[in-house]
């Protein structure tokens, strides 16, 4: 079996969404600017630079008399560290560059990455007792800034997807409910691939990022998108029509 030229898993995967998606790329090459990305990648729009990283955390268990309880990683400051760490590689770039974050072992939230970008969550009590859901824009922890870090367009996530059984995937490994039905669906599925894993994207945009990713690019038939409305909403403004049922973006 010939070896595969790249580095992580992750990358594979990504390499494998954008050759379905017919995209043209070059991995691990050294540009006229003198950087080295993960994926320069050729859009409709022109190019993208694309650094794939992996944030290998996974839940704290611990007990509490006769239950038990999975804390989740604080998400929100690791991807918020990862873009620190990773701006250099963006730095005086003159092209759209995204972030693409893997979870190999466990799945964040949409709040993870909007905490990441815009800070701390609150929620806002009126006069008149009314709740009202409100995104600080420039909150405590926020890595998306008018002055800081707009060298990334979009932060996003890379998810796998078993178009047999119609449900996500962690890190290529089916959830628990997947492997329940895995099991049955093997037997009476003469079609069922066990190992069928289809990469999808969900884009996080930077409203602040000094040069834009454009619309279109990223938004596959299984994809989501997610950007700033210019007020105080931010929301999904694609979802493929192949989204999954159950997914952020199609709870709208």
């Amino acid at each position: 079996m010939p070896r595969s030229p790249f580095i992580t898993r992750s990358e594979e995967l990504f390499a494998r969404y954008l050759d379905a998606h017919g995209y043209a790329y070059a991995y691990d090459q050294l540009t006229p600017a003198g950087k080295r990305p993960d994926f320069l990648v050729r859009t409709t729009s022109g190019q993208v630079m694309v650094e794939v990283s992996e944030i290998n955390a996974t839940a704290t268990w611990r007990n509490e008399g006769r239950y038990e309880f999975a804390e989740a990683p604080n998400y929100a400051a690791k991807i918020g560290r990862k873009m620190a760490d990773k701006s250099q590689q963006v730095a005086g770039l003159s092209i759209p560059a995204v972030l693409l974050l893997a979870f190999p072992r466990w799945r964040p939230d949409v709040h993870d990455f909007m905490q990441a970008l815009f800070g701390q969550l609150v929620m806002r009590v009126s006069l008149n007792a009314a709740f009202e859901p409100h995104l600080s824009t420039n909150g405590s922890g926020a890595e998306a800034q008018p002055r800081k870090n707009t060298r990334w367009s979009a932060l996003a996530e890379l998810v796998l997807y078993n178009p047999t059984l119609k449900l996500e995937t962690v890190g290529g490994a089916e959830t628990l409910e997947d492997g329940c039905r895995r099991s049955v669906t093997a037997f009476t599925d003469p079609g069922f691939v066990s190992d069928a894993r289809e990469p999808r994207l969900r884009v996080y945009d930077n409203p602040y990022a000094a040069h834009p990713l454009s619309r279109g690019v990223f938004e596959g038939p299984r994809d989501e998108r997610f950007a700033h409305d210019g007020h105080k909403t931010f929301g999904p403004c694609w979802v493929g029509p192949d989204v999954p049922p159950g997914t952020p973006a199609s709870w709208r």
